[in-house]
């Protein structure tokens, strides 16, 4: 490489590294190779890109990285004239996917992860799947989960529900740590209904966690009352309590409801509790039947856990 050829590989060279001094990074959480991918964008709009760069329309995705993404975002701008430098402002603090949709009105991604779970007891029967909208704040991450979960029993009765936002918190320094906060509605198809209010942690606050909540019958009055802490307990009193204020904890008529159960004194490697292992041990009768290459591989049946 020599003469003009070798100019244009240090000029383009130049591009690249000059663009992440003046490019924003969402604060360290935006993708690594979306920075870089920006930087060989400028380059590619210098006319500085070489005859082995990418083709538009190369690649299988629009993140594979360097010269297949600085293409895509050739397209974006074709889209939306200063497209690139509207997505390097919004990450000045942070970084999220959410922001080619306020820009483009489209998503870069049309198959978001889902978490889908089902399982079954006796007399009932569970399952769900939920999909996570997410947005980074810094220092912490909220979760909101978007999805429905079902419980049905054997006597006809289903509950419906949704999850409360999850905020996760000291994501750089500090100790880390979690809240569930945001109501809860909690349907039936027969008699009853349920709402939570988990209360949102503050940063005085010396009794967090807290949960209150009703149950309603079919024609809106309150039959009962809820209240805990969804790390340690939930109790409930009959009848209309809520108007009562704080103190629950006191109320002698209270009755447990749920109790966190203790940890193992050994943790499983991803501190699975007791309930989530029994959920997919193998039953007797299902060891009975055909003896497949999976059992036995897995061995016998060990229902005592």
């Amino acid at each position: 490489m020599q003469g003009d050829e070798l100019r244009t590989a240090f000029t383009a060279l130049m591009y690249h590294e000059m663009t992440h001094v003046f490019q924003w990074s969402g604060n360290f959480t935006a993708p690594g190779p979306l920075t870089e991918e920006i930087a060989d964008y400028m380059v590619l709009r210098a006319k500085l890109n070489g005859a082995g760069f990418a083709l538009p329309g190369q690649g299988d995705r629009w993140d594979e990285g360097y010269e297949v993404t600085a293409r895509f975002l050739e397209y974006c701008d074709s889209l939306m004239t200063g497209f690139t430098a509207a997505l390097n402002n919004k990450m000045r603090y942070a970084y999220s996917e959410d922001y080619f949709v306020q820009l483009l009105g489209k998503p870069v991604s049309h198959h978001p992860m889902i978490v889908a779970c089902h399982c079954e007891g006796t007399g009932w029967r569970f399952w769900g799947d939920n999909n996570l909208r997410s947005k980074f704040w810094g220092r912490s991450i909220q979760l909101d989960p978007v999805g429905v979960l079902t419980l049905e029993f054997d006597d006809g009765e289903v509950l419906q529900w949704s999850k409360v936002t999850t905020s996760i918190y000291n994501l750089i320094l500090g100790k880390l740590y979690c809240d569930h906060y945001g109501t809860m509605r909690i349907q039936g198809n027969c008699k009853y209904s349920c709402k939570l209010k988990f209360k949102e942690q503050s940063i005085i606050d010396r009794n967090p966690h807290q949960v209150q909540g009703i149950v309603q019958g079919s024609n809106g009055k309150t039959l009962a009352t809820l209240f805990g802490k969804w790390d340690e307990s939930m109790h409930y009193v009959t009848g209309d309590c809520s108007r009562k204020g704080k103190g629950f904890e006191s109320l002698s008529d209270a009755h447990l409801l749920w109790k966190r159960s203790k940890p193992p004194q050994f943790p499983t490697r991803y501190n699975l509790s007791r309930f989530a292992i029994t959920l997919n041990e193998l039953k007797n009768y299902i060891c009975k039947q055909g003896h497949s290459p999976l059992i036995l591989l897995m061995g016998p049946c060990n229902n005592t856990l």
